[in-house]
């Protein structure tokens, strides 16, 4: 029995010496100078109601803090009821930040309006050669669509391709069935929700951009 702890014990330090070593190794290439995140789109970034520090972007901050040796600001360019031809008029607010890395969420509300789904997708390579030509940003490309309109889902899937920027799924028919993530509008994510969306999907994407820096 005493041998049988012993081989036990020295097998729970090696795990945690192991854990350690993944863990310095995952974060080792993560940038240590300061960088600038801004987060551009609609009331889904901006946070429609919940509060201030209860949107992705704070949420996303707060993450990022932890998670040494990172030092992130991010920038919350979210505007409520704006569509793929609003964030063109104002994209250089974008550029203006000097932005190490963009997550674009925008054209829920061109399927909303009824923008034709060529329209929404020229707007959004408009806005993806944008930041490139204009920024040495990474961009992160959030994916909206609807049930049973596959044309939204190949834009974001085309547009992801064509200029290798990181993609996160669609996340959101996952979540807007439920009272405790999506608020009774069943379209905006209540504290809860944004939380689960940074968690499992947003934080991901950005740690894995951080590392192309």
């Amino acid at each position: 029995m005493y041998n049988m702890r012993y081989v036990l014990l020295v097998i729970l330090v090696c795990l945690i010496a192991l854990g350690g070593f993944l863990f310095l190794r995952d974060t080792g290439t993560l940038p240590t100078r300061p960088v600038t995140l801004v987060a551009f789109g609609d009331s889904l970034t901006e946070g429609y109601g919940v509060g201030p520090a209860d949107n992705y972007p704070a949420l996303l901050q707060n993450r990022l803090q932890k998670t040494p040796p990172l030092s992130v600001r991010v920038l919350n360019k979210g505007v409520s009821g704006n569509t793929t031809r609003d964030a063109i008029a104002r994209v250089s607010d974008v550029v203006q930040a000097k932005p190490d890395v963009v997550i674009i969420g925008i054209g829920g509300n061109d399927i909303l309006r009824k923008i034709p789904v060529t329209e929404t997708r020229k707007n959004i390579i408009t806005l993806v050669e944008t930041l490139q030509r204009q920024t040495q940003a990474r961009i992160i490309l959030l994916e909206i669509d609807v049930p049973l309109r596959g044309e939204y889902n190949d834009i974001y899937h085309d547009v992801a391709d064509t200029y290798d920027i990181e993609l996160v799924p669609f996340f959101y028919p996952s979540l807007a069935l439920s009272n405790t993530y999506a608020q009774n509008d069943r379209i905006h994510l209540t504290k809860a929700g944004y939380e689960k969306v940074v968690d499992e999907h947003i934080y991901p994407a950005v740690i894995a951009t951080l590392k192309q820096l």
